[in-house]
């Protein structure tokens, strides 16, 4: 139920959002190092990661009640 509640929030985002996401966040790979991967300018990878990490919040909103509640 968890793992797969992420994965859904995950699979929702559109893929540049979602491969910046998980580049910097699950791989550790610093923001400067994808910019470069990717071609991308860094403040747009800042960009993305933001709203990634926007529409992850809103979207496990619930699943994060309900771990707290026990």
């Amino acid at each position: 139920m968890f793992l797969d509640e992420i994965q859904t929030a995950l699979d929702e985002l559109p893929e540049e959002q979602r491969t910046v996401f998980e580049l910097t966040e699950i791989a550790g790979v610093p923001v400067k190092e994808v910019a470069e991967k990717t071609h991308t300018p860094v403040n747009t990878v800042l960009s993305r990661k933001h709203y990634a990490v926007k529409h992850l919040r809103k979207s496990l909103t619930e699943l994060y009640a309900d771990l707290m509640r026990g």
